[in-house]
């Protein structure tokens, strides 16, 4: 395809029995017609892989899925959408400061939120499946509060393909 220069491109590559991969080409670094080549290397849907999803907000000790969450949401979806019979367990993560049950109560509504979000998308909800972890599974667990933010995740698990 031919792109005009100076401008950010987002391609997104996706087929059936592969989890969608995408790329973000920036042509302002390129030379007048020159060819760039852009590979894409699709992984294939495994049935127990975990998958953290990057991007995904919510304001802080809230529930509610912000607007800047709703490009991965969407690439799930998609994900989703390709391969028709795919069943996933969406997993909630909070970081292990503050109450264990709150911490549990607020994973537990994230990802309900999450997969609210894909239902309205057109997903059945009959394919997702949700689990809360709170601060129980932490990948990080000293230092600073910016250092412990991985700990807030959402991770989805295929359980069928």
């Amino acid at each position: 395809m031919v792109l005009k220069g100076g401008y950010f491109y987002n391609c997104t590559a996706s087929a059936k029995g592969y989890l969608v991969s995408e790329e973000t080409i920036n042509t302002g670094k390129f030379t007048p017609n020159k060819v760039f080549i852009c590979n894409f290397l699709l992984k294939p849907v495994e049935v127990g892989e975990t998958i953290r999803l990057h991007n995904i907000y919510f304001a802080q000790a809230e529930f509610k899925v912000l607007d800047a969450s709703y490009n991965e949401l969407d690439k799930l979806a998609k994900i989703m959408q390709s391969n028709p019979t795919m069943e996933i367990l969406i997993e909630g993560h909070t970081d292990i400061i503050g109450n264990e049950n709150d911490n549990l109560v607020l994973s537990q509504k994230r990802v309900n939120a999450v997969k609210e979000y894909l239902v309205k998308k057109g997903i059945a909800e009959k394919r997702i499946q949700t689990k809360a972890y709170g601060g129980t599974k932490p990948l990080k667990t000293d230092g600073t509060d910016q250092d412990r933010q991985v700990n807030r995740r959402v991770e989805f698990k295929i359980l069928k393909k």
